[in-house]
């Protein structure tokens, strides 16, 4: 399982590889982040750019499943 430490949660690579490693669907983190899973989505294509918001709120989904 990828840790914090060695994944860039805010490039699309990172947030696939800890949603994945997670076993987590895009909708399902979509539900998680209360954001479609078309913006989970762009996030992982590289559309848009992931929010400083999305990376502390998987911090915070790390320390406390």
């Amino acid at each position: 399982m990828a840790t914090l430490e060695n994944v860039n949660l805010r490039s699309p690579a990172g947030l696939r590889a800890w949603r994945t490693a997670r076993g987590l669907s895009q909708v399902e983190l979509g539900r998680l982040l209360e954001v479609r899973y078309q913006t989970v989505y762009r996030w992982e294509v590289g559309a848009v750019p992931i929010p400083r918001t999305v990376e502390l709120a998987l911090r915070y989904l790390e320390e406390h499943p």
